[in-house]
């Protein structure tokens, strides 16, 4: 079979998650009986994009579309399959590889959901009295956050729900509680929680836990949690549409609203900006010495930049504070992203806690953060340091461009999160973590503060 199409999903540590994505693939397939049809992961499980890619390619074919199976063009969409597709063309000139959009806000979409949410429907509440609370993943892009608004707009119109609200699992407000907590606000009698998921997974059964424990501050409203979205044969119709458009080059997506195109308020440094990937997402399982690399994604094979110095005070401690005076000198002494033998530098989730290794980086790390950026920060769950950020946005953005670093790191509300492991040495690890704070967050304040007071002072002149 010389034409082939590459269904690529997020991936989960869940193995029912996993296998129902599996099963989706097995059953799309159908819609190309004369091509080979196979599955791939973006992280946390296997096979990932590159070597899915490379075993296709290996097989005979010549022609593939990558089709991911995602709702909403966020940053895997945007960065990490991208990234992966232009190092597979590089490695094989003579081969045709199309990418595909992702699902999008559509008709099918919306008909799946109302049978999710009729799934769930048989009350004694009537329908005007029940607020529909509609829970996605959340993102840091904020285009993609937008999308689920405007679905839960078209999932309002023409429906008989008292009202249909937003919330997000994690990265992006309002919260799952705070969901709740306005559509009691609005009067509602009964509240049906619809997790916007294709697939399950752990972030689906957070969803349900933290319903069950809201369920105590609401004991005079009806709560109830409808499916997830699932392998729906009306979303494998979909999926084969984006296929044929990727075929066709008619794939489209909302350029105007993207960060990458359009300089946002409170997003400008990302205008422009290249597309990244990273040994835990899009270069997952790629062979450097397999072939070169194409556009600028990140290649820790590069001649390093000199790196600062650990400077030490009178006590013997490292002078975090005073290892860089100006933003211009981190770039220059800063160092190179995360260097190591594996490239990413991942939170260690699995330490030895009680350890003193894993003690000592933990407060050094803690000690550097304040230091060289103000943010307090305390230890959190195993393997990561907690810090307290000035805004949703400010922990999203920094959390995204301490990725670019090679750091691993996430955020949650005002919270960002970065690694710490009980194998992290002080001249590694440790000053990684600490030098890849120190950048964003000189960053956030000293640039881009001042790109969203202008554009803002631009906005208010006559």
């Amino acid at each position: 079979m010389t034409r082939a199409v590459l269904i690529i999903g997020h991936g989960t540590r869940d193995g029912a998650g996993a296998a129902e994505f599996l099963q989706f693939a097995r059953d799309v397939a159908a819609h190309w009986p004369a091509r080979r049809v196979a599955p791939g992961f973006l992280e946390l499980a296997d096979p990932p994009v590159l070597p899915a890619l490379e075993a296709v390619i290996a097989g005979g074919s010549r022609d593939i579309v990558v089709a991911p199976a995602f709702l909403f063009g966020a940053g895997h969409i945007k960065n990490d399959l991208p990234a992966a597709v232009d190092v597979a063309r590089a490695r094989f000139p003579g081969v045709t590889i199309r990418y595909g959009a992702p699902f999008g806000v559509e008709p099918r979409v919306l008909r799946v959901l109302d049978e999710r949410i009729a799934a769930v429907d048989a009350s004694a509440v009537p329908p005007e009295d029940t607020a529909i609370l509609l829970v996605g993943r959340g993102t840091s892009d904020p285009d993609a956050n937008a999308d689920l608004y405007k679905l839960g707009r078209l999932l309002w119109e023409g429906r008989p729900w008292r009202n249909v609200e937003c919330a997000f699992s994690g990265l992006a407000r309002p919260s799952l509680p705070e969901g709740l907590a306005r559509c009691a606000a609005l009067g509602a009698r009964r509240i049906v929680v619809a997790p916007l998921f294709l697939f399950t997974g752990v972030l689906v059964e957070r969803i349900r836990q933290q319903v069950r424990e809201q369920a105590a501050h609401y004991p005079a409203i009806e709560l109830a949690v409808a499916p997830h979205l699932g392998g729906d044969p009306l979303l494998g119709e979909l999926l084969a549409q984006r296929v044929r458009e990727a075929e066709t080059g008619r794939v489209t997506m909302g350029c105007d609203t993207c960060v990458y195109r359009a300089p946002l308020v409170g997003f400008e440094a990302q205008a422009g900006a290249a597309r990244f990937s990273d040994a835990s997402h899009g270069l997952r399982g790629h062979s450097h010495g397999a072939g070169p690399r194409t556009g600028p994604v990140h290649d820790e094979r590069a001649a390093p930049m000199a790196a600062a110095p650990l400077r030490f005070t009178t006590d013997g401690r490292v002078d975090w504070g005073s290892m860089w005076t100006t933003f211009c000198a981190l770039p220059q002494d800063g160092g190179p992203p995360h260097r190591g033998a594996d490239a990413f530098l991942a939170a260690r989730e699995a330490a030895d806690t009680a350890s003193v290794g894993y003690r000592f980086a933990v407060a050094e790390i803690i000690r550097g953060v304040g230091d060289v950026s103000g943010l307090v920060a305390y230890a959190a769950a195993p393997g990561w340091i907690a810090a307290r950020c000035t805004s949703p946005r400010m922990a999203c953005w920094l959390a995204e461009a301490i990725g670019r670093e090679n750091v691993q790191a996430r955020a949650d509300g005002t919270i960002l999160f970065i690694p710490a492991g009980d194998d992290f040495q002080l001249a590694g690890e440790i000053k990684s973590v600490i030098t890849a704070v120190a950048k964003t967050t000189h960053y956030w304040r000293e640039h881009l503060a001042a790109v969203v007071d202008n554009a803002k002072g631009r906005a208010a002149a006559p």
